[in-house]
């Protein structure tokens, strides 16, 4: 009998040492979590998106030395078709276009300059625009007036302040990359029509303050000839993931690994940090209080077992 009760008082003992072991990892391992997860919320989630960003020139590497790669355009090419499985993936990139002999064109409006303060006489000035793809363009629900697409040309959406200087299918020759000029039509002209999530993301990245100031280039690909064409490609690689949960950032993330994992592409993902999901944190916290409740159970037992005992 007395070798029963040591037993037993040996399990309750054993119970109660887990139970505190569980109790104090897990409220540390929660209180550290919900902190990630909080943080992550201000950071990413109430601002609606990740950025995917290339990690190419970091440690001893650079773009051009991946561009030398001769799998460089594969890597890239899958990732892009990757990326595009995915729903909540959109292409946006801000990319400063230069316009040749502004004043001659646009006199003193200085509307659409990225530096208001640039000196108009110079031969080229940049100009405001961003390049989207259709899907996000249309989640942006901007009025377009006067749409007509001529696939024969990279596209462009002109903001509506510009219809007092160009109109549909007028040809832009327009510096996108660097010094290198293309001819761009006039697909249509764009409105604001009210903020929504997708404008006010837009407003976030590219710091914009007036749409009908800026120049949306769409859905653009470059020959694969074109001597701008894996730098187009790289920047097809990166744009944005929609998020509105701590799980949809978790889910994004890992969506961003694997993809990398599968097609060699290099993401900067030490910028993000993968908390545990609600589900896992709420199997944490009910284990949580199952440990209290079994660790008070074990004490009861002891104290009452021990009342037994010394009136016997």
């Amino acid at each position: 009998m007395k070798n029963k009760k040591v037993y037993i008082n040996l399990v309750i003992n054993i119970m109660m040492i887990v139970s505190i072991i569980i109790v104090f990892t897990k409220c540390y391992i929660l209180k550290s979590d919900n902190g990630g997860a909080d943080y992550i919320k201000k950071s990413y989630v109430d601002k609606g998106y990740i950025t995917l960003l290339d990690d190419y020139d970091s440690g001893n590497g650079n773009v051009y030395s991946f561009f030398g790669n001769k799998n460089s355009l594969k890597i890239m090419n899958d990732t892009e078709k990757e990326l595009k499985k995915l729903s909540n993936y959109y292409y946006i990139d801000i990319q400063d276009v230069y316009f040749k002999n502004y004043s001659d064109k646009f006199g003193n409006d200085r509307n659409f300059l990225v530096d208001e303060e640039d000196d108009l006489s110079s031969q080229e000035v940049g100009i405001k625009s961003v390049q989207l793809d259709g899907k996000f363009i249309k989640k942006l629900k901007l009025k377009i007036e006067d749409e007509k697409v001529d696939n024969n040309f990279i596209s462009v959406y002109l903001g509506n302040n510009y219809k007092k200087y160009y109109s549909v299918g007028d040809v832009i020759d327009l510096g996108i990359y660097g010094d290198k000029k293309y001819k761009t039509k006039v697909a249509g002209f764009v409105k604001e029509t009210g903020n929504n999530e997708y404008y006010k993301i837009l407003e976030d990245i590219a710091d914009i303050d007036n749409i009908e100031n800026y120049i949306i280039i769409s859905d653009l690909y470059l020959d694969e000839k074109d001597s701008q064409y894996k730098i187009n490609m790289l920047q097809r690689c990166e744009g944005i993931i929609k998020i509105s949960s701590v799980d949809e950032y978790i889910k994004a993330v890992n969506d961003v690994n694997a993809i990398a994992d599968k097609t060699g592409f290099k993401y900067d993902t030490k910028i993000y940090s993968i908390p545990k999901s609600s589900e896992e944190r709420k199997r944490d916290k009910r284990l949580v209080i199952i440990s209290i409740v079994v660790l008070l159970l074990c004490g009861l037992t002891k104290l009452f077992g021990g009342k037994i005992n010394d009136k016997k």
